[in-house]
């Protein structure tokens, strides 16, 4: 089989772009980047700085290639930041949906249909649920319980949660019941139609991060509920202008605040988040913005955000970290 588009090397990659008008001041620092990051993952970030217009596709005056790595480099440290806040997340509503459903109804409650709304998805999802039990019947956990309790038919959920993946977790959250949804989200301050929400757009943005795909001009594909009732729960003030942005950047980083807030609520994932765009827009020269990440003009002034921020001068507990 031949493929239409033929690969090309380092040199011609290097060429293509300076054809395409791309300022390159230093040809070995672009081959080496070329080389150890990719031409097409790299092609991701410089591609909205092309004039699509032009049969060539000429880059935009005052396009360098310096930039375009900046932007890779600040994108490569945000999902760093947003992963290991979302790692956070996880593990709290794993142990909370654990304490809730396992205390209340035994600790296999995770197969019993009648605590979920949907009996047929639930049936579909237990199989789901067996073959990453399965994939992992030599792990410490699975094993050892199952050299301990032999009789048992099958494992109490705090093991399953270290097993499942964040995706199946939130399935599984998601066909409860609404009374055990509500249940759990007030651990985090939350109705339970939001927490579902959110843990779903969550498991989206995590897999987005683990991928290393683009974060910076993420466009999320689940939108969060909005609360519409911002008397009763100040925290969130979903405002006209956070509506507008609620498929961008900045939504993923409402709903983690808003967990990191209740959970972690000395965090500077919010300060650690806005200096690091800071920093980086002037080394991209503003070709990265706060607009451009769906950040509203005054979101330093929303509620949650003008507590969260305050963290920033904040001195860190021995045994902490930052975010």
């Amino acid at each position: 089989m031949t493929l239409s588009k033929p690969p090309l090397s380092i040199g011609e990659q290097l060429s293509l772009l300076k054809q395409r008008r791309m300022s390159i001041s230093n040809d070995l620092f672009a081959k080496d980047c070329l080389k150890n990051i990719g031409y097409y993952r790299l092609s991701g970030y410089w591609y909205k700085f092309q004039d699509k217009s032009q049969p060539d596709e000429r880059f935009l005056p005052g396009t360098s290639f310096e930039e375009i790595i900046e932007l890779y480099r600040f994108d490569t440290k945000l999902r760093s930041l947003v992963f290991d806040a979302i790692e956070k997340i996880e593990i709290s509503f794993s142990t909370h949906l654990n304490n809730y459903m396992s205390c209340s109804f035994g600790a296999d409650w995770y197969i019993r249909s009648e605590f979920f709304a949907d009996t047929e998805q639930h049936a579909k999802l237990i199989k789901d649920i067996s073959y990453w039990i399965d994939k992992n019947r030599d792990k410490l956990p699975v094993k050892s319980y199952r050299i301990k309790h032999p009789d048992d038919e099958c494992l109490p959920f705090w093991i399953v949660a270290l097993v499942i993946p964040l995706g199946t977790l939130s399935k599984l959250f998601g066909l409860l019941k609404e009374c055990h949804q509500k249940e759990v989200a007030k651990q985090f301050e939350m109705t339970g139609r939001f927490l579902v929400s959110c843990m779903r757009s969550l498991t989206t943005v995590r897999n987005n991060c683990a991928h290393y795909n683009r974060l910076w001009d993420f466009r999320l594909p689940l939108r969060a509920l909005r609360v519409k009732n911002p008397t009763k729960l100040s925290r969130y003030n979903y405002t006209e202008l956070t509506e507008k942005n609620d498929q961008d950047f900045f939504a993923p980083f409402y709903i983690i605040s808003l967990f990191l807030c209740v959970i972690s609520p000395d965090s500077k994932f919010c300060s650690l988040t806005r200096d690091l765009i800071g920093r980086y827009i002037e080394k991209t020269n503003s070709k990265l913005t706060y607009g451009k990440m769906g950040f509203p003009p005054d979101w330093e002034r929303l509620p949650l955000f003008e507590r969260m921020l305050k963290n920033e001068n904040k001195m860190v507990r021995v045994g902490t970290d930052k975010s």
